[in-house]
């Protein structure tokens, strides 16, 4: 199998896509905190899970966070909504 681990945060001001979206990725993963979401997928699962959620949330208002995990901690950081991310530390303190 090539699943690979991501985790998904966000911050959604509207009630409505937030609910939304958090529906749509309770199908997909294991919800660890109230935004805060955990996934073992397949790269093409990943890929119709992101299409689904940037059909829920408007990029103007709404910061959506995915990051893509790996042995050493994340390899890298895909920002459908939201400030783009900071480069990528070191060093992770966990």
């Amino acid at each position: 199998m090539d699943e690979r681990w991501y985790a998904i945060a966000y911050d959604i001001p509207d009630n409505r896509r937030r609910e939304a979206l958090a529906t749509w990725l309770e199908g997909w993963g294991e919800r660890v905190q109230r935004s805060v979401f955990e996934f073992q997928l397949r790269p093409s699962e990943f890929a119709r899970m992101l299409a689904g959620i940037r059909a829920r949330i408007d990029p103007a208002v709404d910061q959506v966070r995915v990051y893509h995990l790996g042995a050493r901690g994340y390899r890298s950081i895909e920002v459908p909504a939201g400030p783009p991310a900071r480069p990528r530390p070191r060093w992770f303190i966990v």
